[in-house]
C-alpha cells in the first residue's frame, strides 16, 4: 500500500467518523424536537380537558388537531360517568346506522 492509499484511509476514516457524529447530533436534535412537540400537544389535550369540564360532566373527545394528528380524550372520573359515556356511545352508533341525525344538532 502506497502512501496515498494509507492517507486516502485516514481522510475516510476521519470523515466517517464526522459523519456519523454529524447524524448522531441530528438524530438527539429531532427526538428532542419531537419530544417537546409531544410535550406540548398534551399540554394543549389537557387545557382543552379542563376547559370543557366546566360545561361537560363525562365526555369524550375524538377528533385531529391542526396538523392533522389524532386527538382522543376520555373524562369520566367514576364509574357511574364511564357508563353514561358507555350508553352515549352506544346510542351515537346506533344512531348513526339507522340515520337519524339527532347528534348533530
Amino acid at each position: 500500500m502506497n502512501n496515498e492509499d494509507k492517507k486516502l484511509q485516514k481522510l475516510v476514516k476521519v470523515d466517517r467518523k464526522e459523519i456519523e457524529d454529524l447524524l448522531k447530533s441530528a438524530m438527539q436534535d429531532y427526538l428532542a424536537f419531537q419530544t417537546s412537540a409531544k410535550v406540548e400537544r398534551s399540554k394543549s389535550v389537557a387545557s382543552l380537558i379542563s376547559i370543557i369540564s366546566e360545561y361537560l360532566s363525562p365526555f369524550i373527545i375524538i377528533g385531529y388537531n391542526v396538523n392533522g394528528e389524532p386527538i382522543n380524550a376520555v373524562h369520566a372520573t367514576n364509574q357511574k360517568d364511564a357508563d353514561a359515556l358507555s350508553a352515549a356511545i352506544n346510542r351515537f352508533i346506533v344512531n348513526s346506522i339507522s340515520g337519524e341525525d339527532k347528534w348533530q344538532k
